[in-house]
């Protein structure tokens, strides 16, 4: 596999990644050095704030398509107010290093993921059982193929990212760590 460039991934029952096997890849020191540098300075907040701001503005996004091509889209297009709010006081996150604004910046995330979420709940068959959004232990169908589905993405940003000679371990949003 590895001579081919062939990646190999196992994802378990839960849709968590059990392990990644990766073929070689081009290391880039000068890469991997500013992305530690950038942990610093202010690049890394504008950076979180960036992909957050990013994020919101796809659940709006697609809220706004959902709201089109329904007739009873109430629900939809109040929370989808919520999150153009949610933006603005994004922007007024004043610029500074991740780790002085991420908890500002996560906060706005956690509020415009619920606002997001509830506005999908009202969207999906009540058959379905999906209510809101669940990350582990899935009870329904929804939360389960979103998590299965979550892990293959996860693994695939994973790989560019080394491929690209970043460090996943390293955190912007986040803590330090994959």
């Amino acid at each position: 596999l590895g001579e081919h460039e062939v990646d190999c991934v196992s994802i378990n029952w839960k849709g968590h990644v059990d392990y990644m096997l990766y073929a070689p890849y081009r290391k880039n020191a000068i890469v991997r050095k500013e992305q530690y540098f950038a942990l610093a300075d202010e690049r890394s907040g504008h950076l979180a704030k960036a992909f957050i701001k990013a994020k919101i503005e796809n659940q709006k996004a697609l809220l706004g398509t959902l709201a089109k091509s329904r007739e009873d889209n109430d629900v939809i297009i109040k929370q989808r107010y919520k999150l153009s709010n949610l933006l603005q006081k994004l922007e007024e996150i004043p610029d500074g290093k991740s780790d002085d604004v991420r908890s500002s910046i996560m906060g706005i995330e956690g509020q415009a993921s619920a606002e997001y979420w509830t506005a999908l709940s009202d969207v999906v068959d009540d058959k379905w059982g999906f209510s809101n959004r669940s990350g582990r232990y899935a009870q329904d169908p929804i939360n389960s193929l979103l998590n299965y589905g979550y892990a293959v993405l996860r693994n695939s940003i994973i790989r560019s990212l080394i491929n690209k000679g970043f460090q996943p371990a390293i955190g912007i949003n986040h803590s330090n760590r994959i």
